[in-house]
């Protein structure tokens, strides 16, 4: 007479709980693969949304719409107290302050380790510029914009920012243009 046997044996124990751990981790992968690309999708959401600020910016000043050239490759990036009241500024002064206020929303002037700062080392520029897919950040130099641009060239808005937070590592970068 055989018995019937009942129940797991240690063994099959074993086994089932390594196979559930091999499946935990593989979810756990998963989840910080999703993150990481969540996150990554969030930076290029907001450089998106701050090409289109300062496409829009210079679209309702088109008095001074060269000017915005000359001001991102010059650095010259002022606040201009006046052209935030109803009083209003010079277009040219206006250009200077829409430069300002888009750069503090890029995070450029702001603490880098702000969380509410933009862009992590977040950096742009808008010039003229007929071949827009170059560059390794906003710096004089190095932005990729061509000097002696046509004036019927598109408007490059180049944005860097540093996605991994590792000096090591490339900048990521938007590259949108426009013509006004």
């Amino acid at each position: 007479m055989t018995r019937a046997q009942s129940g797991f044996t240690l063994v099959e124990l074993l086994v089932s709980t390594i196979v559930l751990s091999v499946g935990l981790l593989g979810l756990e992968q998963l989840q910080i693969f999703s993150m990481r690309h969540s996150h990554d999708a969030y930076f290029r959401t907001q450089a998106t949304f701050l090409a289109q600020d300062i496409a829009d910016r210079m679209r309702a000043n088109p008095r001074a719409i060269d000017e915005y050239d000359k001001i991102f490759r010059q650095q010259d990036h002022d606040q201009i107290g006046g052209c935030r009241n109803t009083n209003g500024c010079e277009p040219k002064e206006m250009a200077q302050n829409d430069a300002w206020e888009w750069r503090v929303s890029l995070g450029w002037i702001n603490d880098p380790d702000d969380p509410l700062s933009g862009l992590p080392n977040g950096q742009g520029v808008v010039c003229r510029d007929p071949t827009p897919h170059d560059g390794t950040r906003a710096a004089a130099g190095v932005h990729g914009c061509l000097n002696g641009a046509d004036e019927d060239d598109p408007y490059a808005i180049k944005i860097w920012w540093d996605d991994d937070r590792d000096d090591a590592t490339p900048l990521q970068r938007f590259v949108t243009s426009f013509q006004p």
